[in-house]
């Protein structure tokens, strides 16, 4: 019986390959795509760093990212509970706003100390999410 090897495709590989790129939007694309995450979940860029998030890849670390744009992608992406309810008293209204459209975080989210999470927290209780 001959052992099947695993060798990268010529897709495979060029996704691979936008990771090494110099513009931060190619290498958002391949950590979307799941590619190279081990190298991009540490991207200097924080829309790489969000693209990771969106992907639903290494949701535990990106959690803590400085960037609020980096949680809030966290927010839309995970589905751990602990992970929605750290979110929900980030310091940032943006990752807030987007808890706030979470199923089951909308009621919470109507006292947020924020005009514009409790605009977008009523706007979800409106729509049944």
């Amino acid at each position: 019986m001959t052992e099947m090897t695993s060798t990268p495709t010529t897709r495979e590989y060029l996704l691979d390959s936008l990771a090494e790129s110099k513009d931060a939007r190619t290498r958002a694309y391949a950590a979307y795509r799941g590619r190279e995450i081990d190298k991009l979940v540490n991207d200097p860029a924080s829309e790489v760093r969000a693209a990771v998030a969106r992907g639903g890849h290494s949701l535990y670390k990106l959690v803590n990212d400085p960037a609020p744009e980096v949680r809030a992608a966290v927010a839309s992406s995970t589905n751990s509970l602990s992970q929605l309810d750290k979110l929900a008293s980030d310091p940032a209204p943006e990752v807030r706003a987007v808890v706030a459209l979470r199923k089951g975080y909308c009621v919470q989210m109507i006292n947020d100390e924020d005009p514009t999470v409790q605009a977008v927290a009523w706007w979800a209780l409106d729509h049944g999410v």
